[in-house]
């Protein structure tokens, strides 16, 4: 078993990859890496999986982004071009009350986790509340979740290489500093 940081790792000693027990800079080691990425332990997580915080964190997104659809549509958008004769004014002013319970939702009840805001929603304005439920329910379905999924990895891969890249030419930079810095030997 490993310590790292604090958290034991019990992953199998064959697992585990240490490179040549090289000296570093000021005698720093290489550290212990996994290879695996499959049931990969995330601590402080109070028990829950990184999936499930990530889905909190995909329906408060969702939520959101109903909140806005909504919005838009009381705004008028999406309806051949004009103003929405019974949400929209003359002036351009939305007058609608759905629209204006929309809003003062929007500025007064935090977000939280989507649930909480809709049932807050619920009390001021019900028929807006279930309108924005179905949208919600809509825009997941309608979510593209390979799209997701690619475009993370892609971020992520080109992050990390760029990364590594800087890392490289620093060590590189470092390593020409050092040479420079030490006196000629014998040999040379």
């Amino acid at each position: 078993m490993t310590l790292y940081m604090g958290v034991s790792n019990t992953l199998p000693r064959q697992q585990l990859v240490q490179t040549p027990h090289r000296e570093f800079a000021r005698g720093s080691r290489c550290i212990p890496v996994r290879t695996t990425c499959s049931s990969s332990f995330v601590p402080g997580t109070d028990g829950e999986s990184a999936e499930k915080k990530g889905a909190r964190s995909m329906k408060r997104l969702f939520t959101f982004a109903a909140i806005r659809i909504v919005q838009a549509q009381l705004e008028g958008l999406g309806n051949d071009g004009g103003f929405t004769p019974q949400a929209t004014g003359w002036d351009g002013k939305v007058e609608s009350p759905i629209y204006n319970d929309l809003r003062k939702g929007m500025e007064e009840i935090p977000l939280g986790d989507g649930d909480q805001w809709l049932e807050k929603m619920m009390t001021v304005n019900p028929s807006l509340s279930l309108r924005i439920m179905e949208t919600r329910q809509c825009y997941t379905s309608e979510f593209d979740w390979r799209q997701l999924r690619s475009i993370v990895e892609e971020e992520i891969t080109a992050h990390n290489t760029e990364m590594m890249r800087k890392h490289m030419q620093l060590s590189m930079d470092k390593s020409s500093t050092a040479d420079e810095d030490c006196p000629p030997t014998a040999e040379s």
